[in-house]
This record gives structure tokens, sequence and C-alpha cells, in this order.
């Protein structure tokens, strides 16, 4: 059994914390409405959720994510420049490189899709 002092002080926190969560019950349901307001407004909520979340994380962390962005997203760009043939001999020797062999190395979506075209 809890002493006098111990359950009311177990009775306050318990009533502080359901407080705090009627407030942040009211806090989504505002946040959901003002989300459609924004849709009705003809905005794009995935475009907003990511701006929210690109300013939550601040600048240093947004900057960082976008450099390796495009860092992927231009060796995508420059394996697709390269014919068939390079992409396949590069992905054999890097594989070769990590795994030492050659059985292991995942077939290129386009090699296999200009197969079933021939």
């Amino acid at each position: 059994m809890l002493g006098d002092n111990r359950a009311s002080a177990l009775y306050n926190h318990i009533r502080s914390l359901e407080r705090l969560q009627e407030a942040k019950d009211e806090a989504a349901q505002d946040f959901n409405e003002r989300k459609k307001l924004a849709k009705e407004d003809g905005f794009d909520t995935n475009v907003i959720a990511a701006i929210l979340k690109r300013r939550k994380n601040g600048e240093g962390q947004t900057q960082a994510f976008d450099d390796l962005l495009r860092v992927y997203e231009d060796a995508i760009e420059e394996q697709k420049s390269l014919p068939l043939d390079v992409r396949v001999s590069v992905a054999v020797r890097d594989t070769d490189d990590v795994a030492g062999d050659e059985s292991d190395v995942p077939f290129d979506a386009d090699e296999r899709a200009g197969d079933t075209l021939q």
C-alpha cells in the first residue's frame, strides 16, 4: 500500500498526464483540420509534410540529406547513360571485389528485360 503522500503524488501525476493527453489529442485534431484546409486550398499535403519535416530537421541535416540525394541521383543517371555491357561488367567487377564470387551477382533488370524482348 502507498502512503498518503505517495498516493497523492501518483494521483497528481495521473491527472496531469490525462490533461496533457487531452491537449495532445486536441492538437492532433487541429493539425489534421489544418491539413484538410490546406488540401481544400489546392496544396499538396505530402509536400507540406516534407516541408515540415525539413524545417524540423534543421538546415544542416537538410543540406546533408540533399547532398547525399544528389550524389545518389547522379550515380543512377550515370549508370543509365552507360551502355548495357559496361553496366553489367561494372556490376560484376564491383561484386567480385566485395563477394569474390560471380554467382552472387544480382541480375541487371535492363539485361533481363532485353532477354525477354529478343
